[in-house]
């Protein structure tokens, strides 16, 4: 390796640490993303459901009746 003209740390030393510390923010950053408060998931799949059945709504008054079949475990099965 070689190392400064002050003879110190090493040349490349000062450019790992600089990518080490860009590491580290986006590492920060990551886990401020991930703490964050989320909402639970029953709103979650409640407002999935109020989606979906408003698309099935939909599609029925456009006189797509058979197109948006719910399957046995309640998906919409699309038929193109």
């Amino acid at each position: 390796m070689r190392t400064s003209s002050r003879g110190g740390l090493p040349k490349t030393f000062g450019r790992k640490s600089q990518q080490w510390e860009a590491e580290l923010q986006l590492l920060a950053a990551e886990t401020t993303r991930l703490e964050a408060p989320k909402p639970p998931v029953a709103v979650t799949t409640e407002k999935t459901l109020e989606l979906a059945k408003q698309g099935r709504k939909s599609l029925q008054i456009a006189g797509f009746d058979g197109t948006a079949q719910t399957a046995g475990n309640c998906a919409i099965e699309l038929f193109v």
